[in-house]
């Protein structure tokens, strides 16, 4: 049961701090993960979109339309490159939050109400990784149909 003082029995405390490290790893590796190819899928495409823009433009006599989708390629680029920089920051802020509870853990000063992470501070540059990731996304989609429909009203 729980001792008067609200901690722990020190009994129980091993198995739990064995069983916090373990979900803490397995919980990160997963988010970072998910997180990096997402992001990484961004920035390829965004890119490959350039690239096939450029090699439009270089094997063909197109016009000064090839440049708003190569534009809107570009912006992907730049917001994809954000995205990694708010996603190293949420890391970093995650990697902090956890590694405050595992010092309680270990200190032997972990009672009930320590359960909640304080990720106060990843909550700004999760916002940021989010809303880059749907501009380029965004920016993806409608490169391809400004291209395509330019395309169609040159060729």
């Amino acid at each position: 049961m729980i001792e008067d003082d609200g901690q722990l029995p020190s009994e129980n405390q091993e198995a739990i701090r064995e069983h916090a490290l373990e979900t803490q790893r397995e919980l990160q590796v997963k988010f970072i993960e998910s997180s990096w190819r997402l992001t990484q899928h961004n920035f390829i495409s965004n890119a490959g979109g350039a690239v096939a823009v450029l090699g439009y433009m270089g094997a063909s006599n197109a016009g000064g339309w090839a440049v708003y989708p190569l534009l809107l390629f570009a912006l992907g680029i730049i917001s994809s490159t954000v995205e990694v920089r708010a996603l190293l920051s949420t890391y970093a802020c995650l990697y902090e939050a956890t590694s405050d509870v595992l010092e309680r853990i270990l200190g032997r000063s972990f009672g009930l109400n320590d359960t909640k992470l304080d990720t106060k501070g990843s909550n700004v540059a999760g916002n940021v990784n989010k809303y880059a990731s749907y501009l380029s996304q965004t920016s993806f989609i409608v490169g391809v149909l400004v291209g395509g429909y330019f395309y169609v009203c040159a060729v």
